[in-house]
C-alpha cells in the first residue's frame, strides 16, 4: 500500500483508505473551505474529508486543480487554530467537478472530532475535542 491509497479515486476499491471517510451528502451539509494554488485563492466544498485527504468540490464552476498539482487547503474550522486547520497537499484525482487530495501530513483530528467541526463546533487544538456550537445543544 502506498501512502496515498486511502485517497483513491471514485469507484476504487474504498477498502484501500486508511482514514475512515465523512461522507457530507449525506448529511446535506455545505461546509466552504479556501484552496490556496499557487497565486490564486479559491472557494470549495468539502465533499468528504479523513485525517489523510478530501475530496473538494470548487465553488467557482472553473475546472478541478490538475493531478499531481499542489496546493493549500485552509478548512475554516471554527476556533481551530490556522496551523492545525492548514493542510499542503497533492491532487491525486479528478472526477468531473470533484476532485480529491492526499494531506502531506495528517489532520490531528479524529472522525467524531471532524465531525462535530463540520457540523460547526469548534476546537481549541488536537486533543481537546471539539465543542458542539450553542445552537446544537
Amino acid at each position: 500500500m502506498t501512502p496515498f491509497d486511502q485517497d483513491a479515486a471514485p469507484g476504487d476499491d474504498a477498502e484501500r483508505r486508511r482514514h475512515p471517510r465523512i461522507t457530507l451528502k449525506a448529511y446535506g451539509l455545505t461546509h466552504i473551505c479556501a484552496l490556496h494554488l499557487k497565486n490564486a485563492v479559491r472557494e470549495a466544498i468539502i465533499v468528504d474529508i479523513s485525517s489523510g485527504g478530501a475530496r473538494l468540490r470548487p465553488r467557482d464552476g472553473l475546472p478541478a486543480p490538475a493531478q499531481g498539482q499542489t496546493l493549500v487547503l485552509d478548512t475554516r474550522f471554527s476556533g481551530v487554530p490556522a496551523g492545525d486547520a492548514r493542510r499542503a497537499g497533492v491532487v491525486r484525482w479528478q472526477a468531473g467537478a470533484d476532485f480529491g487530495m492526499a494531506f502531506d501530513q495528517e489532520l490531528p483530528f479524529g472522525v467524531f472530532d471532524l465531525q462535530c467541526l463540520l457540523d460547526g463546533g469548534s476546537a481549541s487544538g488536537p486533543g481537546t475535542g471539539c465543542h458542539p456550537s450553542p445552537e446544537a445543544l
